[in-house]
């Protein structure tokens, strides 16, 4: 199991990488989603309501416009460049390696802006060192639905969701796949399994192995362009 990126966006990303998405995994269902949330600390003013007025601040002072992920060629970064390369502004992406430090550095006040999974930015909502601007999924999220969706604030094109997925290894029979894609979806629909996931703000998810392979298709067309166009390379 892993994320939809190993299989949609790493062979752009990595120049080197150790496998071939087409080649060696077979899509066998998809397992969970989760949005992405754009989060401001106290470096923004308190003013900044929503995603329209910090890019408007961030334009104001560039100096200060600066937006953290948990890694270079994370879908946390491609949100960043949809965001703030489409808006024209002078901006700069500090990536970190993971949530965790890049959350201290937002809190610490070293960076304006961070996007993360939701579920990583609700549990300091509640402290006032954050506020969630913004959520990326088509409609608004049950875990925070006082905050507006990114496409209902302008940014149509900013729709996207973190999403995982399993996949079995190659020579793997068609057969074989489907049956695990049945036994994925008997597991899911477990409630309990529901609420565990809900603790993290994610959501439970399943698919046939066509439909898994279509998503990985579908990730790939919309967002590998934009990293070569951006020249987003995970390595040298």
């Amino acid at each position: 199991m892993g994320q939809g990126a190993i299989a949609s966006l790493y062979p752009t990303l990595y120049r080197r990488l150790g496998y071939d998405p087409a080649r060696d995994l077979v899509p066998v269902s998809l397992a969970a989603e989760m949005n992405l949330g754009v989060a401001v600390g106290n470096a923004v003013p308190a003013e900044v309501a929503d995603t329209r007025m910090l890019v408007e601040w961030m334009r104001r002072h560039p100096g200060e416009a600066n937006a953290a992920s948990p890694g270079t060629g994370t879908l946390p970064h491609i949100l960043e460049v949809m965001l703030f390369d489409q808006a024209g502004l002078d901006w700069r992406h500090v990536p970190y390696p993971g949530g965790p430090p890049a959350m201290a550095a937002l809190l610490g006040g070293q960076v304006a802006v961070l996007v993360l999974p939701e579920g990583l930015l609700l549990p300091q909502l509640a402290t006032d060192r954050l506020r969630m601007l913004g959520t990326s999924g088509l409609e608004r999220s049950r875990f925070s639905p006082a905050v507006q969706t990114l496409a209902e604030q302008g940014h149509a094109r900013s729709v996207m969701r973190e999403w995982f997925a399993f996949f079995a290894p190659a020579g793997t029979p068609a057969s074989v796949a489907e049956q695990a894609s049945v036994a994925v979806g008997n597991v899911v629909a477990r409630a309990g399994l529901g609420r565990r996931l809900g603790d993290a703000a994610m959501v439970v998810a399943h698919s046939s192995p066509a439909e898994l392979a279509a998503k990985v298709e579908d990730d790939r067309r919309a967002w590998g362009p934009l990293l070569v166009n951006a020249g987003i390379r995970g390595d040298a």
